[in-house]
């Protein structure tokens, strides 16, 4: 699969989500079965944006805008 499909595929799961907690441990966890998205610089940001308590909205907005 390659880094686009994977990630396509990761943001497709989260985004499924209603609770900002379980999105961002789905992204985080399926991004880190791939190689080149396993240390994508924008997860830790997207960790910080949930410990801050982020709403949904705000989560799913942000893991739309990886690329």
């Amino acid at each position: 699969m390659t880094r686009i499909d994977h990630l396509n595929w990761c943001k497709s799961r989260a985004l499924q989500y209603t609770n900002p907690q379980d999105s961002v441990m789905s992204f985080c966890s399926d991004m880190s079965k791939h190689e080149e998205n396993s240390t994508h610089p924008a997860l830790k940001l997207l960790i910080m944006l949930n410990i801050n308590h982020a709403s949904i909205e705000e989560i799913h907005k942000f893991i739309e805008g990886f690329n």
